[in-house]
């Protein structure tokens, strides 16, 4: 009888674990599918589909295809919310990425935030989405305070970079400021 309780779990066990690997690694992605910023939700959709499509061709993440989920939020900040709830709570997802604007990338990073899922801002550039300190949110690009300095220190430091039609005094003895 023990043994047969022993197999029965092991077999058990490896359905179960079968199973989780055999299910897809869900990722959702709010972006503005239709309205204004539409063109924007377009190409990160393909972009999207281009990095699934390459991972899933190489086996996947430790076996397990990715399967991204987009929603349209069409570039409305409470529409973002919206559908970033629908895709942690009804679809599953691991893991959100997205939004486009940062009005979106705050919604969403406030939902990620209260349900406790991890949200890598991948556009957005607006400080307060990780200035809030949440620890479910993460960025991979730089935030938009550091913009102006940079562009500063790049005509500055190469002046040969700035094409002689922009607008401005971009003369290499010019120290006080920039014209932009």
């Amino acid at each position: 009888m023990r043994r047969l309780v022993s197999s029965a779990l092991a077999a058990i066990g490896v359905l179960v674990s079968t199973s989780v690997l055999a299910q897809p690694i869900k990722i959702g992605a709010p972006q503005p599918m239709t309205g204004p910023d539409a063109p924007f939700g377009d190409k990160f959709k393909k972009a999207y589909t281009m990095a699934q499509e390459e991972i899933n061709a190489a086996g996947g993440v430790n076996g397990r295809k990715l399967e991204i989920l987009i929603e349209d939020h069409q570039a409305k900040n409470q529409l973002a919310a919206t559908v970033a709830e629908k895709l942690i709570t009804q679809d599953n997802v691991l893991v959100m990425t997205g939004g486009r604007g940062s009005g979106q990338a705050m919604e969403v990073a406030s939902i990620c935030q209260r349900l406790k899922t991890p949200y890598l801002v991948d556009h957005p550039s607006a400080d307060m989405i990780t200035a809030k300190g949440f620890e479910w949110v993460f960025r991979n690009n730089p935030t938009g305070s550091i913009y102006p300095t940079a562009f500063l220190d790049f005509i500055s430091n190469y002046p040969g970079a700035m094409p002689k039609s922009a607008p401005g005094d971009h003369s290499p003895t010019r120290t006080d400021s920039v014209d932009l």
